[in-house]
C-alpha cells in the first residue's frame, strides 16, 4: 500500500526502511533469518512479518524483549505480541505447516492489514500501553468486515508442548 511504480524491483525491506525515514531508523536485513546468520543482539522491539513458522520460533528464541508477529493466511491475518513471561509464539504456533512450502494466497490489501496491526502493536508497546493478555492475538478477515466475527481477539494459552519450552509453558507443565 506504500509502494509506487518507481519501487518496482526494490526489496520490500528497503522500501519499508526508506518510507519510515526520518521518523524511524530501521536496519533492514535482506536475508532469511536462519540459525547460521544470527549476528549480534536483537533490539528491544522485534517485528516479524514472515509466514514461515520455524523462522518465527528462531526469532523468539533470540528475543529478550517484545516480539510482535504478523502474517497472512488464506486472505486473513494473524497478529500477536509476546513479552518475556507470557506465552510465546511457539505457544501460538506449536506446529510447522506439514504440507511444506506452498504458495499462500493473499492480496496486497490483506498484507496491509497485517502490517497495520503490527505497527499498532509496536506503537502501543513503545507508549507502554500494550493490549491486555485477553487481546494477545488478533485474527482478522479484512475482505469480510461485514461479518460479525471478521475480527477476533483472544489470549494465547501456554502449551505444555510448546516447541520453544518458554517460561510460560514450563509453568503450565
Amino acid at each position: 500500500m506504500l509502494s509506487l511504480v518507481s519501487d518496482i524491483g526494490l526489496a520490500k525491506v528497503l522500501l519499508v526502511a526508506n518510507r519510515c525515514l526520518p521518523h524511524f531508523n530501521l536496519t533492514p536485513e535482506r536475508q532469511r533469518f536462519v540459525a547460521g546468520n544470527c549476528v549480534g543482539p536483537m533490539a528491544r522491539y522485534v517485528l516479524v512479518g514472515v509466514d514461515d513458522i520455524p523462522s518465527r520460533w528462531l526469532v523468539q528464541r533470540r528475543t529478550s524483549g517484545v516480539l510482535v508477529v504478523s502474517g497472512t493466511s488464506h486472505f486473513s491475518i494473524s497478529s500477536s505480541s509476546h513479552i518475556p513471561g507470557d506465552p510465546c509464539c511457539g505457544c501460538q504456533h506449536p506446529l510447522d505447516d506439514l504440507a511444506g512450502p506452498i504458495t499462500i494466497p493473499t492480496v496486497s490489501s490483506v498484507s496491509f492489514w497485517a502490517g497495520l496491526a503490527m505497527a499498532v502493536r509496536l506503537i502501543r508497546h513503545v507508549l507502554q500501553a500494550p493490549y491486555p493478555r485477553q487481546r494477545q492475538h488478533l485474527w482478522i478477515t479484512p475482505l469480510r468486515m461485514d461479518q460479525l466475527h471478521a475480527a477476533l481477539w483472544s489470549p494465547v494459552a501456554p502449551r505444555v508442548d510448546c516447541p520453544l519450552k518458554c517460561a510460560s509453558s514450563r509453568r503450565a507443565a
